[in-house]
C-alpha cells in the first residue's frame, strides 16, 4: 500500500550528502525528505560497524541489531560500491524471519510484506546495489521524491561546486550501470546525464550549500535529530526506542509515515552540519 502524497510542509533548501546503508535509520529519511537533491558516495571506503551492512529493529526484548555479512575486500581501500555480500550464516533468512517476528503484529506489516520478502529470497552480490533497491522502495511507499545522483569520485570537500552524477548512474532496478561503449549507447547516457544534471543542479544558481552527513550519522553516535514518539507494539514493555530502522516507522504508522518525517526535519535543524 503506497502512502498518499501530501502537499510538503516546508520548502525543500538543502543539498545532502549521505552514504549508502540497509534499511537506514529514521534520522536518515528524514534528512532526505526534506533536501532540495541528495548524494549518494559510492566511493568511500566500506566502514565495519556502521549502518552501511545493520539496522536497528525493535525486538520484544529491545532493539535488535540485523548485520548483513560481507566478503573479505582484497584491498582496505575497496570502495563501497565493490564490496560484496557473503552468503555466510544463511541471513537472509534470519533477516526475515526476525523482522517477521518483530513486526507481524504491527497495523501495517500485513499490507508492505509483500515488498520486502522479495528482497531476503533473492540474491544480490554487491551490498550497494542492495541497499539503493530498498531505499527506493522504501522512498516510493513513503512517497519522498527527492532527486537523488551518485558520486563519480570521493567526495573531499563537497562544498566546493563538486557536481553530482559522473560515469555511473544506478537505474530503477538498483544496479551499477556502467558507460556503455556504443555509438547509440553514449547519445542515450549523454541524454540521461543531461536530464539528471538539469534537475539536479538547479540548486547551483543560488547559494545552497552541501550538508555533508557520511560520518554523522552512525550507530555510535547521538542521533542528528530528535524523533518525538510514535506508536510502537513494544512501547508498553520497552519504552519508546527512537531512531530505528525506518520499517520500524513504516509498519507502525503506514501512510502516517511522511508526515512524521515532515515533523522532524525542518531544514533549520540542519544548520548544525554547515
Amino acid at each position: 500500500m503506497e502512502a498518499a502524497v501530501p502537499k510538503r510542509e516546508h520548502p525543500r533548501v538543502t543539498r545532502v550528502l549521505l552514504p549508502s546503508f540497509y534499511l537506514a535509520p529514521v534520522e536518515y529519511y528524514a534528512a532526505l525528505l526534506h533536501a532540495h537533491s541528495a548524494q549518494i558516495e559510492v566511493h568511500d571506503h566500506y566502514q565495519k560497524q556502521s549502518y552501511r551492512n545493520r539496522c536497528v529493529i525493535a525486538g520484544a526484548n529491545g532493539p535488535m541489531t540485523l548485520s548483513i555479512p560481507v566478503e573479505k575486500a582484497k584491498s582496505d581501500t575497496a570502495p563501497m560500491r565493490d564490496t560484496r555480500i557473503s552468503d555466510h550464516g544463511n541471513w537472509r533468512h534470519l533477516h526475515w524471519n526476525a523482522i517477521l517476528s518483530a513486526y507481524n503484529s504491527t497495523p501495517f506489516f500485513p499490507y508492505y510484506e509483500d515488498d520486502f520478502r522479495p528482497f531476503y529470497e533473492e540474491k544480490n552480490p554487491f551490498l550497494h546495489d542492495f541497499n539503493e533497491r530498498l531505499r527506493q522502495l522504501v522512498c516510493r511507499l513513503i512517497g519522498i521524491e527527492t532527486p537523488v545522483s551518485y558520486s563519480s569520485r570521493y567526495i573531499e570537500c563537497p562544498n566546493e561546486n563538486q557536481q553530482p552524477g559522473g560515469e555511473e548512474t544506478f537505474q530503477e532496478n538498483g544496479k551499477l550501470e556502467r558507460k556503455r561503449q556504443t555509438k547509440g549507447g553514449k547519445q542515450q547516457e549523454r541524454k540521461g546525464q543531461a536530464e539528471q544534471s538539469k534537475q539536479l543542479d538547479q540548486s547551483d544558481q543560488t547559494d545552497e550549500r552541501v550538508i555533508d552527513l557520511r560520518e554523522a550519522i552512525h550507530p555510535k553516535r547521538p542521533p542528528c535529530l530528535a524523533t518525538p514518539p510514535y506508536y510502537q507494539v513494544f512501547s508498553e514493555k520497552l519504552g519508546f526506542l527512537p531512531n530505528l530502522s525506518i520499517i520500524d516507522l513504516l509498519f507502525n504508522l503506514g501512510n502516517e509515515s511522511r508526515l512524521y518525517l515532515a515533523q522532524i526535519s525542518h531544514p533549520h535543524h540542519f544548520s548544525l552540519f554547515l
